[in-house]
């Protein structure tokens, strides 16, 4: 079986790492992009599994990447999670309007983070 690929699209280089490390040590293949134009254009050409997406972002923000890739045929299937820092259902409910799958608030636990992308993967 192959590894999933998932996108990480955050501007901490410190989360990117983290979320690097959790993600190998559950047999997935991580790309990292660190802001949101190389993500989306990561997402376009790598074809992740999945994308867990900062909403916290200089340039574009994760709320606006979010909305470029749900536009675009070659990213629109793709599950996001977006990744917030605070947890106000105000920014939940635009994201999950926007297209996101799920959200997960930071500081995140390893477990809850993987359980939430095996359940957006399509197997």
């Amino acid at each position: 079986m192959s590894k999933k690929k998932i996108l990480v699209i955050d501007d901490n280089q410190t989360t990117l790492h983290i979320i690097d490390d959790v993600l190998h040590t559950h047999n997935f293949e991580c790309i990292k992009a660190n802001n949101g134009e190389n993500g989306i254009e990561a997402a376009k050409t790598q074809k992740p599994n999945a994308i867990l997406l900062d909403r916290e972002m200089p340039g574009l923000n994760g709320q606006e990447v979010l909305k470029l890739l749900k536009k675009d045929e070659k990213t629109k299937n793709i599950p996001v999670i977006m990744l917030t820092g605070g947890n106000n259902i105000n920014d939940v409910a635009k994201f999950l309007e926007a297209g996101a799958q799920d959200y997960i608030v930071k500081p995140f636990n390893n477990e809850n983070l993987i359980m939430r992308l095996k359940n957006v993967i399509i197997p």
